[in-house]
């Protein structure tokens, strides 16, 4: 069954390729909380103090002072130290903070991901595995699938509180299939290979976007992919912290731009881009839409990613016009049956379809030579006419017990 999730979780990797009382006021009612107050700062983290009316609340690392105009809100009673809460802020001439509103939220850990395993409840309680993370299932867990179906092999998001190390959900939702893993969480340690979210381990490499500046106690987001030894590898982090724009140097700005590619990779499309006389970093993390036509020098596209320090992140890359056309998502696997006379850019035949292999196809894993016989994982672009233009291939032995196994494929079509 992990085979089964880690496959899945690759799939949807390079699918997306080829495309957050007494001193205190009582619970307010829903107008009340709709009610739009400003702010200059909005984070989440955990309560390590609650005060009084007019006091000071501890969030995460950072202190807030509050006055009369303050307004709480209690989702759970009391405010207590170990909850979560959202805070609106207004920053001082100080640079201090004073909350504008504060709402005080339960843990919930949430975790986004396929669910690889669903024994059966021994005494009430089933350890089910939802992307490599154990969790708890009890009685009194509340499972829907308004949002698609809840089992092994789907994609669920479970709602947890952690405890020791230990996840218990209070909720699991069928949710639509996904293009990564998603956790949120509380930041416990951060470093410059690794984040801790609730006790949920993300590895980090030269390629993951992070997002803001981390510290122990906000509320952090991360989105990664299910690696082969059932560790997570992110390819974005992000600290649930936003902050009005403002001269503070280094702060990472949204970026969105049209403009030709001048320049691309030697070889895939993950690395440095020219678009428009700008340079960007294009990772794993970041999506390409390619439906309007393929990635090539003298596309135009759509760049949208965050700008700090001189550098671009790419967080989304679309064709707008390109003289090669694109077309729909194909995924699917087969036995290689023919290749180019030299080289691997060229005329492929998988699995009886025939399949163009450009400069900007990735090869995975890099040091694998492909043959005829061999297994392969491919994604691409199935144009109106013509063969598949393969964003990614992956070679392999195939199997149960290998990379992937071909009775776990599905053909998938983008609709």
């Amino acid at each position: 069954m992990k085979s089964k999730s880690m496959l899945r979780s690759f799939v949807w990797l390079i699918a997306a390729l080829a495309l957050v009382g007494g001193a205190l006021a009582p619970a307010l009612p829903a107008a009340a909380e709709a009610e739009t107050i400003p702010f200059d700062v909005r984070f989440t983290g955990v309560i390590v103090t609650a005060g009084g009316a007019g006091e000071a609340w501890t969030v995460g690392p950072q202190t807030v002072a509050t006055d009369a105009r303050t307004v709480i809100v209690l989702t759970v009673q009391p405010a207590a130290p170990g909850l979560w809460a959202e805070v609106d802020a207004l920053r001082q001439a100080d640079g201090s903070l004073l909350a504008r509103r504060i709402t005080v939220l339960p843990e919930a850990v949430r975790l986004r991901g396929v669910v690889s395993a669903q024994p059966e409840a021994v005494d009430g309680i089933s350890n089910w595995v939802i992307a490599g993370i154990p969790v708890k299932v009890t009685a009194d867990t509340r499972i829907s699938e308004r949002g698609g179906p809840v089992g092994v092999g789907n994609w669920v998001e479970a709602v947890m509180q952690e405890d020791g190390g230990v996840f218990t959900a209070f909720r699991i939702v069928g949710i639509e299939t996904q293009d990564a893993v998603e956790v949120t969480g509380e930041i416990r340690s951060f470093g410059a290979t690794s984040w801790v979210l609730s006790g949920i381990t993300l590895k980090l490499d030269a390629d993951t976007l992070v997002q803001g500046e981390p510290a122990a106690g906000p509320i952090g987001h991360g989105a990664a992919q299910l690696q082969t030894d059932g560790s997570l590898l992110a390819q974005r982090l992000r600290v649930l912290w936003n902050e009005k724009p403002g001269p503070k140097p280094g702060r990472p700005v949204l970026v969105n731009f049209n403009g030709t590619v001048e320049k691309l990779p030697g070889t895939g499309l993950w690395g440095e881009w020219v678009v428009g006389g700008k340079t960007i970093k294009v990772t794993p993390a970041t999506r390409i839409n390619q439906q309007k036509g393929l990635v090539q020098v003298g596309a135009e596209v759509n760049v949208v990613g965050h700008q700090a320090d001189g550098k671009i992140m790419a967080m989304q890359i679309t064709v707008l016009k390109s003289d090669a056309p694109g077309g729909r998502l194909v995924v699917f696997v087969g036995r290689i049956e023919t290749l180019p006379a030299s080289g691997v850019v060229g005329a492929w035949k998988i699995g009886g379809r025939e399949v163009t292999v450009t400069s900007q196809t990735t090869l995975l894993p890099k040091d694998f030579t492909p043959k005829v016989g061999a297994w392969a994982l491919v994604a691409g672009l199935r144009p109106e006419t013509g063969p598949i233009v393969a964003s990614q291939i992956r070679l392999g032995p195939a199997g149960p017990r290998s990379g992937f196994d071909p009775a776990e494929i599905p053909e998938l079509t983008e609709q």
